[in-house]
C-alpha cells in the first residue's frame, strides 16, 4: 500500500484563509475510485478507477465531510471479473463528487467504467472492443484480437485517466497484449489511475501487456509455459492485469485526499504537512471533520 506521502499525493495548495484561522477556508480534493479487475481466460486488462480533482472550494468550520474509498475489483476464474468500487466525497457546503469504479477486462468485450476494461483476445480474426470510459474521469480500454491460428491472441489493455488502453495485436504467430493506459499526476507527485495490461499467447515472439501507474501486468503464455501477471497497486485505482486461462488479477483500491493551506484545522485520514500545506489522505472510508 502506498502511504500518505506528500510528494505522491499532493494536489496543490489551497488559498489562504483569513480571520486568524476562524473564518471559512478553502480546500482541494482528489477522489479516485477502485480499479477494475483483469478478465479471465484470454482476458483484457482492467480499467483504472475514475479520477476527479476539485480545487479552491470554500468550506465552513464545524462541518463534516463523508469520505468513501472504493475497493479494487476482484479477479474471478473463468469469468469476466469485477468492476471497481465507487469513491465519493460529500457533505455540507460542497457538491457531492462521485468517481466511478474501473471497468473489468473482458473475456469478450471490456466493461464500461471510470476507465474502460480492455477487450479479450478471443474469436479468431474478430476484434473485441474495450469498454468506454466516463467523461472527465477516464478513458476507454483497448481492443483485443485472436489470430487465425487457434489460441494465439493479444488482449487489449485497460484504459487510464491519462490515455486509452493500447490494442492487442496478433500476426503470424507474434502476439502482444496491449499496455494499460497512462495515469496522471493530479497536480504534483507520482502518477495514479493507470490501466492494467492485457494477456497474450503465441508460439514465437510473445509479449505481455504492461500495466502502468498502478496497473498490473497481463499474463502471457508461450507454448505451455505461462508467466503470471500481477494485481493493481493498492490505493492507486490501478486496473488488474488480464489472466491467461485462469482468473484475471485483482485491481488496486481507490484513494481520497483533501488539502488546505496552513496548519491543521481538521481531523480524519492520515494527516501530513510540508510546512505550508496540510494533507488528509484516506485509504479507507472515514470522515473529514473541521474544527468548530
Amino acid at each position: 500500500m502506498i502511504g500518505a506521502n506528500v510528494s505522491v499525493f499532493s494536489i496543490g495548495k489551497a488559498v489562504g484563509r483569513g480571520g486568524g484561522g476562524l473564518a471559512p477556508y478553502a480546500i482541494n480534493y482528489m477522489v479516485v475510485a477502485g480499479g477494475g479487475s483483469g478478465g479471465a481466460y484470454q482476458g483484457g486488462g482492467g480499467g483504472a478507477g475514475g479520477m476527479q480533482t476539485v480545487t479552491n472550494i470554500t468550506v465552513q468550520l464545524g462541518v463534516t465531510l463523508t469520505v468513501t474509498v472504493g475497493a479494487g475489483g476482484a479477479g474471478v476464474a473463468q469469468s469476466y471479473g469485477n468492476q471497481g468500487g465507487t469513491s465519493e466525497l460529500s457533505g455540507s457546503g460542497i457538491s457531492t463528487l462521485t468517481s466511478i469504479g474501473g471497468g473489468f477486462g473482458g473475456r469478450f468485450g471490456g466493461q464500461n467504467g471510470g476507465s474502460g476494461g480492455g477487450g479479450g483476445g478471443t474469436r479468431q480474426g474478430n476484434p473485441r472492443g474495450g469498454g468506454g470510459g466516463t467523461s472527465g474521469q477516464g478513458n476507454s480500454g483497448g481492443t483485443g484480437i485472436e489470430g487465425t491460428l487457434t489460441h494465439q491472441w493479444g488482449a487489449g489493455g485497460g484504459g487510464g485517466k491519462g490515455s486509452a488502453g493500447v490494442n492487442g495485436t496478433n500476426s503470424n504467430r507474434f502476439s502482444n497484449g496491449g499496455n494499460g493506459g497512462a495515469g496522471i499526476s493530479p497536480l504534483t507527485g507520482a502518477r495514479l489511475a493507470g490501466g492494467g495490461g492485457g494477456s497474450a499467447r503465441g508460439d514465437d515472439n510473445i509479449q505481455q501487456g504492461v500495466g502502468i501507474n498502478g496497473g498490473g501486468n497481463g499474463a502471457y503464455r508461450q507454448f505451455n509455459s505461462v508467466t503470471n501477471g500481477s494485481a493493481g497497486t493498492a490505493n492507486t485505482g490501478g486496473g488488474g492485469g488480464g489472466g491467461d486461462t485462469g482468473a484475471g488479477y485483482n485491481a488496486g483500491s481507490g484513494i481520497v485526499q483533501i488539502s488546505y493551506a496552513g496548519a491543521q484545522v481538521a481531523t480524519g485520514g492520515t494527516v501530513t504537512s510540508n510546512g505550508s500545506t496540510t494533507f488528509h489522505t484516506f485509504t479507507s472510508s472515514g470522515s473529514f471533520v473541521t474544527s468548530s
